[in-house]
């Protein structure tokens, strides 16, 4: 199977890239996106039997090398309308199997990208029915959220993630306690676990060591 990046679809503008790798990181996006791909591979997570969410899809970094996988369906949201757009007009509308929406929540995020958001992430509920999804991949979406607001998010994932399917993600790990640095979040790896376990997670650590920015520390998550 061929991994090569569709020709058809553009780079999104400069500053969504900026935004979604940082500004010093902008000429990262496409590089890491592969990564994230083969990374969703590796764990057998893409085949035509697999129904994907990509919560905080943002400008389509990973989606844009899943067009051409073989991935049954890719459902992709994100906070940032702009974002958005430019997927479904980019991404979407030359795959019907790839669907992306816009979601109004709150978050850090603010601070960058002005966006303040009208549903508070403590207390959301994602925009879709039960068991909708057979797996599920947050990539960088906990490194920017405090521990109540990751709590909500593990439990959405146990109603939209199908038995037996499972989550990949990422978090910025803190050695003694919680922390915060900018819109980073800190999390010491035992309060994690705990948080995975009151979900009804059962979590393993994974030896990817895509590092952008900070390290990003990588969990599998499955259904007890």
């Amino acid at each position: 199977m061929s991994h090569a990046m569709s020709p058809s679809i553009p780079l999104p503008p400069l500053d969504y890239r900026q935004l979604v790798c940082g500004p010093q990181f902008a000429d990262t996006f496409e590089e890491v996106g592969r990564g994230l791909m083969y990374m969703l591979e590796s764990a057998g997570l893409i085949s035509p039997q697999t129904d994907l969410l990509d919560v905080g899809c943002g400008c389509g970094r990973l989606a844009r090398f899943l067009v051409e996988t073989p991935v049954r369906s890719y459902t992709g949201f994100d906070r940032h309308p702009g974002m958005i757009d430019w997927c479904r007009r980019e991404i979407g509308a030359r795959d019907a199997r790839f669907r992306f929406d816009h979601f109004d929540v709150t978050s850090v995020y603010v601070e960058w990208d002005g966006h303040a958001g009208a549903v508070d992430a403590k207390c959301c509920a994602f925009p879709y029915p039960a068991s909708a999804f057979d797996a599920a991949f947050l990539s960088s979406v906990f490194t920017h959220m405090p521990m109540p607001e990751v709590e909500q998010y593990l439990a959405e994932l146990a109603r939209v993630v199908r038995p037996g399917g499972r989550v990949l993600l990422s978090v910025f790990h803190a050695e003694y306690r919680p922390g915060q640095d900018g819109i980073n979040f800190f999390h010491v790896p035992a309060e994690l676990l705990a948080a995975f376990e009151r979900a009804e997670w059962s979590a393993s650590r994974m030896n990817e060591r895509l590092a952008f920015g900070w390290e990003h520390n990588w969990y599998q998550l499955a259904r007890h």
